[in-house]
């Protein structure tokens, strides 16, 4: 999956787990409901599920390519470090 920032003129690739990880936080209701979703289709740790999708989605929000609503999640929206 390619995934553009126009107004940067960048691009970024993910490969097929982060597809689906992004896949997955998409279509859920919240972000616990994600981890859940994807602990059980990967047969991981909810734990380890979470750590993975923040860290997915914080790299994603710091290069301006995806927007986080779940406030829950206000420590992706306020790192400004690459």
């Amino acid at each position: 999956m390619i995934l553009l920032n126009l107004p940067a003129e960048s691009y970024h690739s993910l490969n097929t787990t982060g597809r689906r990880f992004l896949a997955i936080a998409c279509e859920s209701d919240s972000f616990d409901s994600a981890v859940q979703a994807i602990s059980a289709e990967f047969s991981i740790q909810a734990e380890l599920a979470g750590s993975d999708l923040a860290r997915i989605l914080e790299m994603m929000h710091r290069r301006n390519l995806v927007v986080v609503s779940d406030p829950s999640l206000e420590f992706i929206n306020g790192s400004n470090s690459d």
